[in-house]
């Protein structure tokens, strides 16, 4: 290959490079935005951004990608892909929910996590992250999560198990979120699916996110 050649492959590369690290911050610009002004009061899964249906229930989800919603605001944790799940059982049926049900599948199956325990999560909320909104990471002067209150501010673990999904037999819907440990980059992800197992061979609910 000559030097022409080896100038213009590597500009190329270059270019590349800066276009998909453009893509990658307008997807969290994005993400943070819609999650900043989502619909208040979701009363059905169709008012979540995609949703499925099974027999018994349906399940709304919105992938917030690291952010976690706080009173007035949103945390970033970094070790965890964040996912705002609704799930709203048929009229009378009763449902048990709990978190070992939910799996996220990436890129069709080649990574599959398990959510994660909100005690997990607690733990990976730095100091330089609280406060800040999504592909904010690291930033000062950020939005308090907690806003103006009485009282000490919530601690991270208090932060994140107000926002996780609750757990437990319910007739009425149930919202919150989810949280899946992920440590590769974020450029690998290429699909993202929501899987609800509920467990005795009953059939399972799967959400494509992206």
């Amino acid at each position: 290959m000559t030097q022409t050649e080896n100038s213009v492959k590597g500009t190329f590369e270059a270019y590349t490079r800066s276009v998909l690290r453009a893509l990658r911050v307008g997807l969290l610009i994005i993400s943070a935005l819609f999650a900043q002004n989502k619909p208040a009061g979701r009363a059905k899964a169709s008012d979540y951004p995609v949703h499925a249906s099974i027999p018994g229930l349906e399940i709304g989800a919105e992938y917030l990608v690291h952010s976690i919603p706080g009173d007035n605001g949103y945390y970033y944790a970094d070790d965890f892909l964040v996912v705002d799940v609704g799930v709203f059982p048929s009229s009378g049926a009763r449902v048990k929910i709990a978190s070992r049900q939910f799996f996220l599948i990436i890129n069709h199956g080649k990574s599959i996590s398990a959510a994660d325990a909100p005690g997990m999560v607690a733990g990976s909320i730095s100091p330089r992250s609280a406060g800040g909104f999504a592909g904010q990471q690291g930033q000062d002067q950020q939005t308090d999560p907690n806003g103006a209150q009485d009282g000490p501010p919530k601690t991270p673990y208090q932060i994140v198990t107000s926002a996780a999904l609750p757990e437990g037999d319910t007739e009425k819907p149930a919202k919150g979120c989810l949280f899946f440990r992920f440590g590769g980059r974020m450029k690998t992800i290429r699909s993202l699916e929501l899987i609800y197992d509920p467990g005795e061979g009953k059939p399972k609910a799967t959400v494509p996110l992206i």
